[in-house]
């Protein structure tokens, strides 16, 4: 009986020998249905990564870019930047100085440009002003921190009365022009209160009311409600944002017209302001190649299900989308870097993040202002990862990338063109 039960347990301690993996034991490169994956060479969810690894060794990394397969950049049209720059400042800023200003768009660089960074979001506003709109700084309504006919707030709109006659008598001794004006309400004023009297303010001769400003137009923002698109508002280059508000029997403006509407204070706003010397030297010229395909590259939908029709946002082509970082027809206007690597089935494999963090930065977390790549850039960061841009949209691979335009290194089609 002794022997018996002897023998029973060395049978019981082979069968879980055998069941049981050793450390040594390599990853089971079977089939991983029953976790979630797919064949761990073909796997999707993150959580099987380590074993597709193990079980799928990668292609070598891919050799880098030959210089003949750089197209040479076309003949560039004249810039409709300036030679002496633009300024782009916060849509918010107090001056034009400082730390009011974001950037410095030169001619040749920024022409294809819509984005800056250092504002709540990215997306330059256009906004446009009447012909001889100065900074409204320039209005004074209190003069050494009193406010010449009273504070309406604190005096609940019994504020000093005076006649047009009395305030242009006692401006002309303070050296002022002065305007009279009723306050109509908070939208249209700084004062917070409807009032029934004249309120009484002065300027410097030659400035003008801040009401020269103009983001919306016939009750219309000129590149759409901030808040309402969630800061997806129109991209437009400098170009176009000129021809903009020249459509519209205006100009571009010289100030950054805070506070007047549409919510462009979160956003970077153009003006016709030149850059001041502490921006030189002279900008640096475009590369004799660019980094695009002559033929090309597609920008798809990041939920894209095909390469084709609907899922296709834009062809990017050299010499004229070297610079550029959006593209419209998605949720979020920045194009998201996301890089592939070929495994040695010939399938490729989507990488959104590497190492645990997104290369361009999870879009959930940022409210949509990921890292805004070049083309260019965006190769470049995949070489430097050891991949190459993908041939697909990688739809739900991660970062919330699924509503973001995505790089691809496909040719645009022949029913595309320039």
């Amino acid at each position: 009986m002794v022997q018996l039960r002897l023998s029973l347990l060395l049978m019981l301690a082979a069968l879980l020998h055998a069941a049981l993996p050793s450390f040594s034991t390599p990853a089971v490169c079977g089939n991983k249905t029953e976790t979630g994956c797919e064949h761990v060479c073909q796997c999707q969810l993150e959580c099987c990564q380590s074993v597709c690894d193990e079980c799928c060794p990668s292609s070598p990394p891919p050799p880098p870019l030959s210089p003949s397969l750089l197209s040479p950049l076309p003949s560039q049209p004249p810039s409709r930047i300036p030679a002496e720059g633009i300024l782009v400042l916060k849509g918010s800023a107090d001056s034009t100085s400082g730390d009011g200003i974001l950037e410095c768009f030169w001619p040749g660089n920024h022409d294809f440009v819509t984005t800056a960074a250092g504002a709540q979001m990215s997306i330059i506003a256009t906004q446009c002003c009447i012909e001889g709109a100065v900074d409204q700084e320039q209005c004074k309504r209190k003069l050494n921190g009193a406010c010449i006919a009273g504070d309406s707030l604190a005096l609940q709109g019994k504020i000093k009365p005076f006649t047009y006659g009395q305030a242009e008598e006692s401006a002309t001794g303070l050296a002022f022009n002065c305007a009279s004006n009723r306050v109509r309400s908070e939208a249209a004023t700084t004062t917070g209160t409807l009032c029934t009297r004249l309120c009484r303010q002065c300027c410097i001769e030659g400035a003008v009311d801040q009401e020269q400003c103009k983001r919306k137009l016939n009750g219309a923002c000129i590149a759409g409600d901030s808040l309402a698109l969630q800061g997806k508002i129109k991209p437009f280059t400098y170009g176009q944002a000129e021809d903009k508000c020249h459509g519209l029997g205006l100009q571009l403006c010289q100030q950054s017209c805070a506070f007047r509407g549409c919510n462009y204070n979160r956003h970077p706003v153009y003006t016709s302001l030149p850059c001041p010397d502490r921006f030189s030297p002279s900008p640096p010229s475009l590369p004799l190649t660019s980094r695009i395909p002559a033929k090309g590259i597609l920008v798809l939908k990041g939920s894209a299900e095909s390469t084709t029709d609907g899922d296709i946002l834009e062809c990017f082509w050299p010499g004229k989308h070297d610079l550029v970082t959006t593209a419209a027809g998605a949720h979020m206007s920045i194009i998201a870097t996301q890089c592939c690597i070929e495994g040695a089935d010939g399938q490729e494999k989507c990488r959104r993040k590497m190492k645990g963090a997104c290369i361009a930065g999870d879009s959930l977390a940022r409210q949509g202002e990921i890292v805004p790549f070049t083309y260019g850039q965006a190769e470049e960061k995949c070489h430097e990862l050891g991949l190459q841009l993908c041939k697909q949209s990688c739809a739900f691979t991660g970062c919330n990338y699924n509503r973001h335009p995505v790089y691809t290194s496909l040719p645009c089609p022949s029913f595309i063109t320039r």
